[in-house]
């Protein structure tokens, strides 16, 4: 591609097609196309989907372009970028758009993408509409309405892995782990590569105390996909459970701290390992982890409450009142329900 620069600004053309070829994938092509063009100083983008209207996006001030001068790293442009994203996006794969929405804690923009593909006779997105739907009712804990739109699915694509996978963690959730087993079995079944459905089966074997069983799926899992950070905390967990008979302290952390290598945004790991700190004693150490835990989770009410527990061992008990109304606050119908009896049973 020859090297185009947008008159007025001196900014080169190639990273936002270089922006816009790395998130679009091939499947359900359309033409797209726009322009770029300057107005009083500013840069306005207009997109085009063949047959979809068009949209304008302004406006970002030509000074505030560029991070790097000289170069072709872009500054303000990005969210110039998102919002024209966005647009194609909802005329091209609008799946992928609800999907975001949702992951941004958007549900009602979600569902109104979701809606208007089911109704779409021809669109080639339901299978994946009608998972998602039904992943939003799993996660609102209405169990059979989830179910209910994951066979919908499965009527679209009878072998859909993804929507076999999540109804295995419908089952799983509402504890009927001989049919979550089974579903998650069938996703291998039908793809013996997928990873997420070994690790998955690896949680039911560990809820059900089947604990070489759950270790073999991590590590299965992990076989599959390297970097996959929740089966090396998972199977953390495995190795720091108190009722496993090869428990091993030094293998969690080193599971955990290899999960936190490929994520160190993960705060359940920071939690985890906290947790085998604290119960070899090293309290300062623990507090170190679960503090980090909350500064990425501001809600994660978990390392309130092991943080509290680590202050009460200390003897430190108006902190650790702390922290448990700070676990009550955040999350009452939970751990808030254990926090309130440890509030009951500090010493004065």
């Amino acid at each position: 591609m020859p090297e185009i620069v947008v008159p007025g600004t001196g900014i080169s053309f190639r990273p936002f097609i270089r922006y816009i070829k790395s998130e679009f994938s091939p499947y359900k092509p359309k033409i797209v196309s726009g322009e770029l063009f300057v107005d009083n100083d500013f840069l306005y983008l207009t997109t085009r989907v063949l047959g979809s209207p068009e949209k304008t996006f302004a406006s970002v001030k030509k000074e505030n372009l560029m991070k790097v001068p000289d170069s072709n790293k872009i500054g303000d442009f990005d969210n110039l970028m998102l919002q024209a994203a966005i647009h194609i996006y909802r005329y091209t794969q609008p799946y992928i758009l609800a999907s975001y929405y949702y992951s941004l804690k958007k549900p009602d923009d979600a569902m109104e993408i979701v809606k208007e593909i089911v109704r779409d006779k021809n669109n080639a997105n339901k299978v994946w509409a009608y998972n998602l739907w039904g992943v939003m009712l799993a996660d609102q804990k209405k169990y059979d309405e989830a179910i209910k739109m994951f066979n919908i699915a499965l009527d679209e694509d009878s072998e859909s892995v993804l929507v076999y996978n999540n109804l295995g963690n419908v089952y799983s959730d509402e504890g009927d782990y001989n049919e979550a087993k089974k579903y998650y079995e069938k996703a291998i079944d039908l793809d013996p590569q997928y990873s997420p459905s070994y690790n998955n089966l690896g949680i039911v074997y560990s809820d059900e105390g089947h604990y070489n069983e759950a270790k073999e799926s991590y590590e299965k899992a992990i076989d599959l996909d390297p970097q996959y950070t929740l089966a090396y905390n998972n199977l953390g967990n495995v190795y720091s459970n108190v009722d496993y008979d090869k428990r091993d302290g030094s293998k969690a952390k080193e599971y955990y701290e290899k999960a936190l290598d490929l994520d160190p945004q993960y705060s359940y790991a920071y939690n985890n390992l906290g947790n085998v700190y604290s119960a070899e004693g090293d309290y300062s150490k623990a507090k170190e982890l679960y503090n980090k835990a909350i500064e990425l989770d501001s809600t994660y009410s978990n390392a309130y409450y092991s943080l509290g527990n680590v202050y009460s061992a200390e003897k430190d008990y108006s902190k650790a009142k702390d922290m448990y109304e700070k676990v009550i606050e955040v999350d009452p119908d939970g751990f808030g329900k254990q926090a309130r009896e440890k509030i009951e049973n500090l010493p004065n």
